[in-house]
């Protein structure tokens, strides 16, 4: 995904949409050729470094790299060593089938640690990608490391697979994380506290000591793009990206506003629907921002229908309260 200078592109909202709850959003991405030299690069508020060409660059809005021109991109994405297990059980052939993913191979990289691999091929924008994943871990965490290339770059010459293979095989857990920049910041948090940080700059806020489901649980998600492509049709973009949700029930818009946050062209749909194994009633508030370098922020909050009377304030203030870092300037 191109993260210079916004490209005036105009495909559809549903085109352009990423869905960025899910893990498997990492593999939505572009990439690109991959010339002979290569330098180790550290992916941003993680200890993933990869030995990558010299004209990738650290990814100032995920965590991970991008080859600007060609929109080359990897993610990466930390976890608990624990979960290693449960995230391996996400990538089966059966599992993958069912976020597009197809004519998926598991194998093994020349790797002495314990890994898996795997390569597929999923659809994006109306092109066919093909798709590296690595799933790894050590004592302190288990790491994800997506890389994604047009198959054109592949038959054409400009890409050969046994680079995209060494810098996988490159790939590896540091001693300590590399710093990284926050792209936002919240001037109000009330009764929410940062509980998580998914995909390096998104964030996810819960509300302090609840107890019950965690399938219900009062939470919002924030998190920026994963490219700088304007959006235009704002509207129509927010339903698009509504309609991605997962796990949904009953889904039910009721009000749609445009809002003006942080200088930002923002727009604000509430819904209803029903969650969670108990079909919880909740309330959906989702904005989406849209900051002049391109791109946009989205933040998704779900609520308990039951807790909306002495949550819903809180969450509003919240959303007022955004406000866009200088770490999202263009370089």
């Amino acid at each position: 995904m191109n993260l210079d200078k916004p490209r005036r592109q105009t495909p559809t909202a549903r085109q352009r949409f990423i869905t960025l709850t899910s893990l498997l959003a990492l593999g939505a991405l572009c990439a690109a050729a991959l010339p002979a030299s290569a330098k180790v690069m550290q992916a941003p508020g993680t200890r993933v470094s990869i030995d990558l060409p010299e004209n990738f660059k650290s990814s100032p809005i995920f965590a991970g790299f991008m080859e600007i021109i060609s929109s080359a991109a990897v993610i990466v994405l930390e976890m608990p060593p624990e979960a290693y297990g449960q995230v391996v059980a996400g990538f089966t052939p059966e599992a993958l089938s069912g976020k597009g993913i197809v004519n998926v191979r598991m194998t093994k990289l020349a790797r002495p640690d314990d890994h898996i691999f795997l390569t597929g091929q999923q659809k994006h924008r109306g092109a066919l990608f093909e798709k590296f994943i690595l799933i790894t871990k050590d004592d302190k965490n288990t790491a994800v490391v997506s890389f994604n290339v047009p198959e054109g770059s592949l038959t054409n010459g400009s890409l050969a697979r046994e680079d995209v293979i060494k810098a996988m095989t490159s790939a590896r857990l540091e001693a300590e994380a590399a710093p990284s920049k926050d792209l936002f910041k919240l001037g109000f948090t009330g009764q929410f506290e940062l509980v998580g940080r998914p995909i390096g700059t998104s964030r996810i806020y819960a509300e302090k000591n609840e107890q019950g489901p965690k399938d219900t649980r009062n939470v919002i998600a924030i998190a920026p793009s994963l490219n700088r492509l304007p959006v235009d049709d704002l509207n129509e973009f927010s339903k698009v990206a509504l309609d991605s949700m997962n796990n949904n029930k009953d889904l039910t818009v009721k009000a749609s506003k445009p809002l003006k946050i942080d200088g930002m062209r923002a727009h604000l749909l509430t819904a209803t629907a029903k969650r969670g194994a108990a079909d919880t009633p909740v309330i959906i508030r989702q904005v989406i921002l849209t900051p002049e370098s391109g791109g946009y922020f989205r933040i998704l909050a779900v609520i308990k229908e039951s807790d909306e009377a002495r949550l819903g304030p809180d969450v509003e203030k919240l959303i007022a309260s955004f406000k866009a870092t200088d770490a999202l300037a263009v370089e």
